[in-house]
């Protein structure tokens, strides 16, 4: 229970330092494309590029879509006029969970590239037999 709590305090210190958060994220990023560039690792950051792909639509997506709770025959609840009420965007996923998950994938996808075994090529070329 007292790792929880520790994680928490950290956790609510950290959400409001955006950017501080994000350079740090930018650096192991920067460190993560050092170690591909330096010794491959393709088809590991095609996964990488794949997952947090995923999590930008996450982000970019509201968590309730209006027009699936009513039926084809009903009116929009989207806003037609100037009266109605305009709800906030609320996404389906939090930025501070983004961020969270952005790093852990980072941190593993870092620690994958140390297996050499892993190192596998993006593209095998075709040997044609002579």
């Amino acid at each position: 229970m007292d790792i929880q709590k520790r994680l928490q305090y950290c956790s609510d210190k950290l959400q409001p330092q955006f950017r501080y958060r994000w350079m740090a994220t930018f650096v192991l990023a920067c460190f993560y494309a050092l170690r591909v560039y330096l010794y491959g690792y393709c088809i590991l950051t095609f996964f990488l590029g794949m997952c947090i792909s995923t999590l930008v639509m996450f982000l970019l997506s509201s968590r309730i879509d209006p027009d699936l709770l009513v039926s084809s025959d009903a009116p929009s609840i989207l806003p037609t006029k100037a009266s109605d009420e305009l709800r906030p965007f609320v996404p389906f996923l939090p930025e501070f969970e983004f961020w969270c998950i952005v790093n852990k994938i980072l941190c593993v996808a870092l620690c994958l590239t140390f297996i050499p075994i892993l190192n596998l090529p993006g593209i095998w070329y075709v040997h044609k037999g002579t």
